[in-house]
């Protein structure tokens, strides 16, 4: 049986399918993967269609309807169906987080999204009660790179503290980067595991690591 991953958040312009992108490259090197886009702005449907037309690049997942009714024979399918949702509570959000095994609620190291956590762990409580065994990751992503910038240490401080003692929501230690090859790749319908040694690859399979209990998810 495969687990339903939900990239969710309240707040739109956190990198959310940007990260969902890379995770489905990456994770169907050595899986069955399948990708859902659930998001009206349908940026992992576009994404994948560009994918889909360039054959310089792998299409060892598959891009599946929108259809929530059809996940849990999906899940009998799929190692993994990585699902976009929409950047805001929304009630076809509650039904995905009713549905899904594990959550990846992308953060960016600004005030201004620190500010929607309180809101989406209320979210996420109230979820909990009706579906218990979720798994739900914090993740700071989009961080600067500059050497001076404290902004990922500090909200990563932040958030640890509010979470303490709430045993819902797992902070991931590590951060993933702004960095151009996501960005570039991204638009083109590629991913950092479409290129060479690059450090956004090593981040985000550290990140899949601690997420799903393993590394190896990439063919060296």
């Amino acid at each position: 049986m495969g687990s339903i991953v939900l990239f969710d958040s309240v707040k739109g312009g956190v990198g959310k399918s940007t990260l969902l992108a890379q995770f489905a490259v990456g994770l169907s090197q050595n899986f069955k993967v399948a990708v859902m886009d659930c998001d009206p702005q349908q940026s992992i449907e576009t994404w994948a269609v560009r994918r889909f037309s360039n054959e310089k690049f792998s299409h060892n997942f598959s891009l599946l309807e929108a259809d929530i009714e059809a996940l849990s024979s999906y899940k009998k399918q799929f190692d993994f169906v990585l699902i976009d949702s929409a950047g805001a509570d929304t009630e076809t959000g509650r039904e995905l987080l009713l549905m899904a095994d594990v959550i990846i609620s992308p953060l960016q190291a600004t005030q201004a999204a620190l500010d929607t956590v309180p809101k989406h762990f209320e979210v996420i409580e109230q979820v909990a009660v009706f579906n218990p065994k979720i798994k739900v990751f914090y993740l700071l992503n989009d961080c600067s790179t500059h050497a001076k910038d404290r902004e990922a240490d500090e909200a990563k401080n932040l958030l640890a503290d509010f979470l303490k003692g709430k045993n819902l929501v797992k902070l991931i230690p590590d951060v993933i980067y702004s960095r151009k090859v996501l960005k570039t790749s991204y638009s083109n319908g590629g991913s950092c595991f479409d290129l060479g040694k690059n450090k956004s690859k090593d981040e985000i399979l550290n990140v899949i690591g601690q997420i799903f209990g393993s590394k190896k998810v990439w063919k060296n």
